[in-house]
C-alpha cells in the first residue's frame, strides 16, 4: 500500500491490462516469463509509459505516441496515459485527436489545470476544448468532507494501514515511522496496541482483523522501495496478534532470496488462510492456518503493483488492487479477470480495499483522479461492476487517503500526509480516520 517509486515514475500509478466490458481472462503464464519478471523487468504497461516518457522528453513524438498507445492497450481507462495521449497529439499537431482523448478523460473523472500545461494552448480555438476544459475544471470540485473520528495528536506517525474490529467497535492504524500498532478505541482512548511499540515491527503497511480467532494481521517492511537500489533490500514480513491481550502471537518473516519485496496488504479467510500482496513483483503470498512460514503462491506476470486485497463473503474470490484495475482470483478455477464495468468508469491504482455486502470500497491513491474514495457495486457474480460513485470522503488539507475498513454501515479512512514527504523536515498535518456512512 505504500506509495514508492512506481507512483512518482508514472504521475501517481498506471495501469495495466484489459479493456472496459465484461469480464477478461489472463491467460496461465509460462515459466520464462516469471523468471523475466523476477529479475526487475517491469511490466507491459509501465514499460511503455516510460519508453514514452522517455521519448516525449527527448521530442520524439511519433515514437512517444506509438509507446503510449500500447500501454493504453493494456490500461485503457488510466488517466495519467490518457493525458500524456493528449499532449502528445496536441504536440504533433494533431488537435481533433487530442480534444477526444481530453474527453475521454473528462468522462473518467480527470482533474487538471490545463491552462498550466503548455501544449494545450494551441487547442484554445478548436472545437469541443473549451467543453471538455469546463468539465475536467469541473471534476476538480473537491468531495465533500467527511465526519471525522479522530485527529490524532501524533503528526509523525505516518499511519498507512487501518482495521477494524465489529465486535468491539475498535479502530487499528499501523505506523510507517514508529514501527507500532496504535488502537483507537470505540469508547475514545487511543493507545498503543498491546507492546507492539517493542516487538521488532518494521513499517506497518497493510491490516486486517479475523473475526473468527480475535487475531489481528498486519504487514510490515523496512528498507527501499526500489529494486535493488543502493544496494539495500526490503525486509519484509506479516504479524499476528491476540486482540484481546495485545500479545505477538506469531511473526512470518519473508525469506531473502535475492529479490526486493514489499509485502503489501493482508486478508484472512474464514478457514484462517492469510493471502498477502506483494507490490514490487506482482505476487500474492500465503500462511496456511497452522504454518509457521509465509509462501509463494500466485505469480501475476501482466500486473504493476499489486497492492490492496479482499475476499467474497463466500472465500470464492480474491479481489486485488493493481495499477491496472481491480481484478478477481476466482480460487476455485485459478482464473483471473479484471472487474468488467461500462465505459467511464476507472478502477486504476486503487490502494485499499475494502467490501460490505456487494459493495466493494477502494481509495485510488491516484493524483489525476483527486485522491478519491469509491464505491463499486458489484453484480451477482462478482466479476463486474453495476454501478460506481465517489464517495463524500473530503479530508483535511495536507491529507490523502490512503486505506479502508468497512464497518455496519459505513466505511473507516485513513487520511495521512504524502509519504514521499516522510523522510524531509517538514511537519506534516495530523492524520486523521473519518467515517463514511453508505
Amino acid at each position: 500500500m505504500k506509495i514508492g517509486k512506481l507512483t512518482v515514475v508514472v504521475l501517481g500509478v498506471v495501469s495495466s491490462v484489459v479493456a472496459c466490458g465484461g469480464p477478461v481472462r489472463i491467460e496461465p503464464t509460462e515459466d520464462s516469463a516469471r523468471a523475466a519478471n523476477q529479475t526487475g523487468e517491469m511490466r507491459t504497461t509501465l514499460k511503455h509509459y516510460n519508453l514514452g516518457a522517455e521519448a516525449a522528453g527527448n521530442d520524439q513524438n511519433l515514437a512517444a505516441r506509438e509507446s503510449f498507445l500500447k500501454a493504453l492497450e493494456t490500461a485503457p481507462e488510466h488517466p495519467a496515459l490518457i493525458m500524456r495521449a493528449a499532449a502528445v497529439e496536441a504536440e504533433l499537431g494533431n488537435s481533433a485527436a487530442a480534444v477526444a482523448w481530453l474527453e475521454r478523460y473528462a468522462a473518467l473523472g480527470g482533474i487538471a489545470d490545463l491552462a498550466a500545461i503548455e501544449v494545450f494552448g494551441t487547442l484554445r480555438e478548436v472545437e469541443g476544448y473549451a467543453v471538455v476544459a469546463a468539465a475536467i475544471a469541473a471534476n476538480d470540485r473537491p468531495p465533500a468532507p467527511a465526519d471525522i473520528v479522530v485527529t490524532l495528536n501524533d503528526a509523525h506517525l505516518w499511519p498507512e494501514g487501518i482495521a477494524f474490529d465489529r465486535m468491539t467497535g475498535d479502530l487499528f492504524v499501523g505506523s510507517m515511522s514508529e514501527n507500532k500498532i496504535v488502537a483507537i478505541r470505540a469508547v475514545g482512548i487511543v493507545e498503543d496496541f498491546g507492546a507492539s511499540a517493542g516487538d521488532g515491527l518494521l513499517n506497518v503497511l497493510g491490516m486486517t482483523v479475523d473475526e473468527n480467532r480475535r487475531h489481528l494481521w498486519a504487514c510490515m517492511g523496512l528498507g527501499s522501495d526500489e529494486f535493488q537500489s543502493d544496494g539495500e533490500r526490503r525486509r519484509n514480513g506479516v504479524v499476528r496478534y491476540d486482540l484481546e491481550t495485545g500479545r505477538l502471537l506469531a511473526r512470518y518473516d519473508l525469506e531473502d532470496d535475492g529479490i526486493n519485496r514489499l509485502l503489501n496488504d493482508v486478508i484472512v479467510a474464514a478457514d484462517g488462510t492469510a493471502y498477502v500482496t506483494e507490490s514490487h513483483h506482482g505476487s500474492v503470498y500465503r500462511i496456511e492456518p497452522g504454518s509457521e512460514t509465509i509462501e509463494h503462491f500466485r505469480f501475476f506476470p501482466e500486473l504493476n503493483y499489486l497492492n490492496g486485497i479482499e475476499l467474497s463473503p463466500d472465500g470464492e474470490r480474491l479481489y486485488l488492487a493493481a495499477v491496472e484495475g481491480i481484478f478477481a482470483l476466482v480460487l476455485a478455477e485459478d482464473r483471473v479477470v479484471k472487474l468488467g464495468h461500462e465505459e467511464g468508469v476507472s478502477t486504476v491504482s486503487a490502494d485499499g480495499l475494502c467490501l460490505a455486502g456487494s459493495s466493494l470500497f477502494a481509495v485510488q491513491n491516484q493524483p489525476r483522479l483527486g485522491f478519491r474514495t469509491m464505491r463499486f457495486d458489484l453484480d451477482d457474480s462478482g466479476l463486474g461492476i453495476e454501478s460506481a460513485s465517489v464517495l463524500p470522503a473530503g479530508l483535511p488539507e495536507g491529507l490523502i487517503p490512503y486505506t479502508c475498513a468497512a464497518g455496519d454501515g459505513e466505511v473507516f479512512v485513513n487520511g495521512t500526509g504524502p509519504l514521499n514527504l516522510m523522510d524531509t523536515e517538514g511537519v506534516p498535518a495530523n492524520p486523521v480516520v473519518i467515517r463514511i456512512p453508505i
